[in-house]
């Protein structure tokens, strides 16, 4: 795998030559979860049996060779806005448990009586 590289999204094969997209996407999930990397698996086999195994692993979606354009860049943006706004849920998340932390330390030192006036919460 290429290392150093940031992606937003990976579309992968299945049947490559030396090794399977199945074997790869293994690989990544390993490091990634499916909100933070959404993997399209493409193949040029149009089992069902296939569809359902790529699904069963854990990819975001599948598309079955030759498709559309517009198939194509709907379901791209589709993964794309939901890895997005997970990200920005994570992000929130961490600022709202910043924020309690510091409503947690404020309330303690009211409670304690260590604050006299409002500048003491701000000024310790």
């Amino acid at each position: 795998m290429i290392k150093n590289q940031s992606f937003d999204m990976v579309f992968l094969d299945i049947m490559m030559p030396i090794m399977s997209g199945y074997e790869v996407y293994k690989r990544i999930r390993e490091k990634y979860s499916p909100v933070e990397l959404p993997i399209i698996l493409l193949t040029a086999r149009n089992q069902i049996s296939d569809l359902i195994k790529g699904l069963e692993i854990g990819a975001n979606d599948y598309l079955t060779k030759p498709f559309s354009r517009g198939e194509f860049i709907a379901r791209m943006k589709t993964h794309l806005s939901i890895s997005y706004y997970y990200k920005q849920i994570i992000e929130l998340n961490r600022e709202l448990n910043q924020n309690i932390k510091v409503r947690r330390s404020v309330t303690t030192k009211i409670h304690s009586g260590k604050v006299q006036g409002i500048l003491d919460i701000y000024l310790e």
